[in-house]
């Protein structure tokens, strides 16, 4: 006898599937039965009931805790009765210039038909209701309504924790907090725990404060919701503060999403909708349609004690074997030797085939790392180095007139030259517009249109998307190159890359991609371990697909670097 497997769907249309009851309602083993026959009917049960036995997907319960028990695939992640995970909380809160602390001074009730929980607090209410919608998701609604006469400036609350099995692969230390606002980068954590994975994601776009944060035992995590920036966000709330009140007499919802998939699921295959929401509501800006190769130049090299300036080269310039640039004699050398790198370096440009070079170091290197070494502030160049001063309009003309575009380094800082030349930490709106001087001065006097940002905070504490966005909306023909990146910057920038630098992505991420189909990344090869890119030939291929993607890579261009140049030239070739 034949034996026929059917999959547990009814056969009207309009029916939707619900994976997670196991075994199929009996009237469509009746249909079978009509169709096929006693014997096969019992053949399709059995295969029906196997089918169920392994589609145990999302399971959870609720009660006047919020979720009380959840499990994914047979992972339990919470069960309150057992100490796994927590209850639902409101934590910190501020209101009228004081803060206060929900789970002190609330009044909850739950509605068990609605799956909404209540805290009613001093000045309003928290709502959160559960929805399980299939078997595989948990949306989580929370509604703040302030009925107060004063502005609630920020909450935190805490809808469920939830305790991995193992520390989830993607999460590195376990002590330190996953989090996202949407001004950084889209709001999607994902936890991958080995027997499943879980997504985490704000559907709206909106700024809001969203991750998981470590808690208690070891690999339990609380998912936290809110507006208040603490420290509990990690770096966030001081590099990306999000401000979001809600008004007296208004209401404010946020939407979370956690959804359950399988281990080694692509995180992107889980958050569409939170992609297309992103791409609408921080749209991409940047319009750079050449991605031909970049030429890198240095001018100097770097010093481990501050140069004098009675010094022979107190800029540190390395262009020439003998520098001097205090005598009239030295003076002369020194316009001709810096002319005629330039004049080389055009020669190689136009070889490569590349859009343009960009000049790291225009102001010198008179003082060490970290802080005044790479001046980045060309309008200060007259003070800084007076030598090359006088003769910069003809470097730069020397690359335009070829065709070729041009750039240099910026800082976002203020450079102070008081006393010891030092950087000045700005606030966001003093960065846009210290890079907007600055850009604008190197534009009109020597042509640049490309922008190395230098020092722009650090890895975890980098120049806020928001600086850049203004930047690009004065100044929109130009290409911006920052050193520390958010995801969100992919918008607005095309972020550099290098093998010296391994925090940061060597190409576009797929999450930018996905948001934004222009983005891209200016990668630079220089520094590749063992000078040569087909030493590895995974390594090899990547660059092939970043570059047909359109990213852009940048070389060492005061040589003939061999035999990455003709790498270089064969990769953009594409």
């Amino acid at each position: 006898a034949r034996i026929y497997c059917i999959e547990p769907y009814r056969f009207d249309r309009d029916y939707k599937p619900d994976m997670s009851g196991g075994l199929l309602p009996l009237v469509v083993i009746t249909k079978f039965a009509i169709h096929f026959g006693r014997k096969r009917v019992l053949a399709a049960a059995l295969c029906f009931s196997a089918f169920g036995a392994n589609a145990q997907g999302l399971k959870t319960t609720f009660d006047e805790n919020g979720v009380s028990t959840l499990a994914y695939n047979g992972t339990t992640l919470i069960d309150l009765k057992a100490k796994l995970g927590d209850a639902f909380a409101v934590g910190t809160y501020q209101i009228g210039g004081r803060s206060g602390f929900g789970a002190a001074e609330k009044k909850a009730s739950w509605d068990g038909t609605s799956q909404t929980l209540t805290w009613a607090l001093p000045w309003g209410s928290v709502l959160c209701q559960f929805t399980s919608s299939n078997a595989a998701r948990l949306d989580v609604k929370i509604a703040i309504h302030n009925t107060s006469h004063e502005s609630l400036e920020g909450i935190n609350v805490y809808p469920l924790g939830l305790q991995f099995p193992a520390l989830p692969k993607n999460f590195g230390a376990s002590n330190y907090p996953q989090f996202h606002n949407n001004l950084d980068g889209p709001a999607l954590i994902t936890a991958d725990y080995g027997s499943g994975m879980v997504a985490l994601l704000e559907t709206s776009a909106k700024p809001l404060y969203l991750g998981l944060t470590p808690s208690g035992a070891s690999n339990h995590y609380q998912l936290q919701v809110g507006t208040v920036n603490d420290a509990s966000e990690g770096f966030l709330s001081k590099a990306v503060p999000l401000h979001r009140s809600v008004p007296p007499g208004q209401t404010d919802t946020y939407l979370v999403s956690l959804r359950f998939a399988p281990s080694g699921t692509a995180p992107l295959e889980l958050a569409h909708d939170l992609l297309d929401n992103y791409r609408h509501a921080w749209p991409q800006v940047l319009t750079w349609n050449d991605r031909r190769p970049i030429g890198e130049l240095f001018l100097t090299n770097p010093t481990s004690t501050p140069l004098p300036d009675a010094s022979p080269n107190p800029r540190n310039y390395n262009f020439a074997k003998a520098i001097d640039v205090h005598s009239q004699a030295g003076k002369l050398a020194f316009r001709a030797e810096l002319l005629a790198y330039a004049d080389r370096a055009v020669r190689l440009l136009k070889s490569m085939n590349a859009q343009g070079a960009l000049i790291w170091d225009l102001e010198g290197q008179q003082f060490p790392q970290p802080d005044p070494s790479y001046a980045g502030d060309p309008t200060q160049l007259a003070k800084l180095a007076p030598e090359m001063d006088a003769v910069a309009d003809q470097f730069f003309k020397r690359f335009t007139d070829a065709g070729l575009k041009c750039g240099l380094t910026i800082r976002p800082q203020r450079l102070d030259l008081s006393k010891t030349p030092h950087q000045q930490d700005l606030a966001s709106e003093g960065e846009s517009k210290a890079m907007i001087e600055k850009m604008s001065y190197a534009k009109k006097r020597w042509g640049c249109t490309m922008f190395y940002v230098d020092s722009d905070g650090g890895p975890n504490d980098a120049t806020a998307p928001s600086v850049f966005a203004a930047v690009v909306k004065a100044m929109p023909d130009v290409l911006i190159i920052p050193e520390n990146i958010w995801p969100q910057d992919y918008a607005y920038t095309a972020p550099l890359a290098s093998f010296t630098a391994p925090y940061k992505p060597l190409h576009t991420p797929t999450t930018a991609q996905a948001i934004w189909l222009r983005a891209f990344t200016v990668t630079y090869v220089g520094d590749v371990p063992g000078g040569d890119l087909k030493k590895d030939p995974a390594l090899w291929k990547q660059f092939e697909d970043a570059t047909r993607h359109g990213d852009i890579l940048s070389f060492r261009a005061w040589f003939d670097d061999q035999p990455l140049n003709s790498q270089v030239r064969q990769l953009a070739g594409r």
